[in-house]
């Protein structure tokens, strides 16, 4: 990876995630292109994400999706690869202290649907 002009977090790490654009497990991305930090929106549920150009066609990302894809969650687990999305794989990613705005990797947690569904109500 190319010098960074943005100073890292303690214990911060990096990945390219697409060309161009990489990612840190303290759920921040940046930009090699504009060299610059990327701007996070939330979704109508709350979740951050970032808004990508991909093969000229805009993108919105999803940030702890991505987290525990690259990095995995605060126990190591990653997403299965290429078995499919989420939903389907009947698995969620909690963000432990409920926070949504938190995409560090040690505020997720990969658990099942159910068990998400469980811990929303304590």
């Amino acid at each position: 990876m190319s010098k960074m002009s943005v100073s890292r977090l303690q214990h911060e790490s990096w990945i390219e995630a697409y060309s161009g654009y990489y990612i840190s497990n303290k759920g921040r991305w940046y930009s090699s292109k504009s060299g610059r930090l990327l701007k996070q929106f939330p979704n109508s549920s709350g979740y951050m994400r970032a808004s990508l150009t991909l093969d000229g066609k805009k993108k919105c990302v999803f940030t702890h999706i991505k987290v525990v894809e690259y990095f995995g969650d605060c126990y190591g687990h990653h997403i299965p690869p290429n078995n499919g999305s989420l939903f389907e794989l009947g698995l969620s990613i909690d963000h432990k202290n409920r926070d949504k705005k938190n995409n560090t990797q040690d505020n997720l947690e990969l658990v099942t649907h159910v068990e998400n569904c469980l811990r929303k109500y304590r």
